[in-house]
């Protein structure tokens, strides 16, 4: 069974997409904030991680930026949730390696859509992959 993070301070967020993977034959681990969500990444390395862009005491950027920096997680397929589209935060974040981004409220098609487009028996994706963020 493969295994997804979900890191996002809007709890009812986390409850919900954690259900959906669920659903979907996923399990799902969630965590309110970057630094709780590293703990659980690094205890048990998942097969993809979906993180909200803007949380409180450590950010998506910062949690990616770590991520990335530790060869254990440098690999793993990163999404951002997001509600905004910021140019420069979107190049600063393609530059360290985010697989991809979703918009915020979350749709499950999409998120279904991003989750057969990923695959998990390589390394990061070299494709970049994207909900709608129009």
């Amino acid at each position: 069974m493969k295994t997804v993070v979900v890191i996002d301070d809007d709890l009812t967020l986390l409850q919900d997409i954690s259900a959906w993977l669920c659903q979907e034959g996923f399990q799902a681990f969630t965590a309110t904030q970057g630094k709780q969500g590293l703990k659980l990444i690094q205890h048990q390395p998942p097969d993809l991680i979906l993180c909200d862009v803007r949380m409180p005491i450590m950010d998506g950027v910062e949690t990616l930026k770590v991520l990335r920096n530790q060869p254990l997680t440098a690999e793993i397929p990163f999404i951002f949730l997001t509600s905004e589209v910021d140019i420069d935060h979107f190049f600063t974040v393609l530059r360290l390696g985010v697989t991809g981004f979703l918009k915020k409220p979350v749709n499950f098609t999409e998120l279904h859509q991003v989750l057969h487009r990923i695959d998990f028996t390589k390394p990061q994706q070299a494709a970049f992959v994207e909900g709608a963020l129009s």
